[in-house]
């Protein structure tokens, strides 16, 4: 999925600048940092963050079918009756998605 929506972000650039970039003598190396990195750079680090995002919340979904992790240990102490943990558990999925969140929200801003 990151690559499909990589190579659509690079299929949709201007060309305009890569063109003048060429005419003007740059070489490729520097067309592609100077010419097609920035402006697919917004786009790749959003789907990169969006992908962050889901993967950190299905996680914890595959953990509590089975598949370890948070997830697991969060069914675990439900199952022993351990509301502690229980909580603690939810805790540490709900800041790890706050933060997330954050983050993502904070790399977006100073994107655009």
């Amino acid at each position: 999925m990151v690559g499909k929506f990589f190579s659509e972000a690079i299929e949709e650039i201007d060309q305009g600048p890569i063109e003048a970039m060429r005419a003007s003598g740059c070489s490729t190396p520097k067309i592609v940092l100077f010419g097609i990195l920035p402006q697919v750079l917004p786009a790749w680090i959003g789907v990169v963050l969006y992908r962050l995002e889901a993967n950190i919340r299905i996680s914890t979904i595959l953990g509590m079918v089975g598949a370890g992790g948070i997830g697991f240990e969060l069914m675990t102490t439900m199952k022993l009756f351990e509301y502690e943990n229980t909580a603690a558990c939810v805790l540490v999925i709900l800041l790890l998605v706050f933060a997330t969140d954050i983050i993502s929200a904070r790399l977006r801003s100073f994107i655009r």
